[in-house]
């Protein structure tokens, strides 16, 4: 079995005093990290799953990097609309972190893809991304976990569906033809969604800041704590997953 922790929407600033609506994204991925070194076995990997700083500084970054080192797990990222990949690359090149954005571990494959789209906040995947995924879906038929930022299909938000994947469906009806993709996970929406679409389970994570309510017409926050996703791989390509939230 692999344990996946998938830990997304850091927002981190340059300053660790920074709070962004109310909420100081530093200290409360302390508690969730804290969390994670909890858990007994340690996760096999970590996925970050984008949105990994707010202001975009490098200083955000070299922060990550120095709290989750000294997990000493490998731990693979992504971009989301509020981060800067060049910087990511720079400065996220050094174990555990690691830039592929293939790889196995066990029995399962692991593909990340980039969907975010300089400027805007809803995201796209390009031609050559979509290119690159058939690709290696037609190359290997181990089970497979697909992660992306921007999620793939509306979540029934009018503030969040407005800056969701904007070719989701392109998306959506190519992992439906592998049957060996048996989730997609994203971040971006700061909260928990589950749901099956042509065989493949779609979930949605809470970020390690703040959570978001998804019943208004407007932004606004949740009272939910902060949390993380666990998953658990058996080598048949089931899974099996839960949601951890701080207290």
């Amino acid at each position: 079995m692999i344990t996946v922790a998938q830990i997304t929407d850091t927002h981190l600033f340059a300053h660790d005093s920074t709070e962004w609506k109310g909420v100081n994204p530093d200290r409360t991925l302390n508690q969730v990290i804290a969390k994670v070194q909890q858990l007994d076995p340690l996760p096999d990997v970590i996925l970050l799953t984008g949105d990994l700083s707010q202001d975009e500084t490098p200083e955000s970054y070299q922060r990550l990097q120095t709290k989750l080192q000294p997990l000493n797990i490998p731990t693979y990222w992504l971009p989301g609309n509020h981060d800067r990949p060049e910087l990511m690359s720079q400065i996220l090149p050094n174990k555990p972190f690691l830039g592929d954005k293939t790889f196995k571990m066990g029995h399962w494959r692991f593909i990340l893809l980039n969907s975010a789209v300089k400027g805007q906040p809803e995201g796209f995947l390009t031609t050559d991304t979509i290119s690159f995924l058939a690709s290696e879906l037609s190359q290997d038929n181990s089970p497979t976990l697909v992660a992306v930022h921007h999620h793939p299909l509306a979540i029934n938000s009018l503030v969040m569906d407005s800056m969701m994947l904007a070719n989701g469906a392109e998306l959506i009806n190519l992992l439906g033809s592998f049957p060996q993709v048996k989730m997609v996970i994203f971040g971006h929406i700061h909260s928990v969604f589950d749901t099956y679409l042509e065989g493949v389970r779609y979930l949605g994570c809470p970020s390690t800041c703040l959570q978001l309510n998804h019943q208004s017409t407007e932004i606004t926050l949740d009272d939910l704590p902060p949390g993380f996703r666990l998953l658990y791989l058996q080598d048949d390509g089931t899974f099996d997953t839960i949601i951890k939230r701080l207290s």
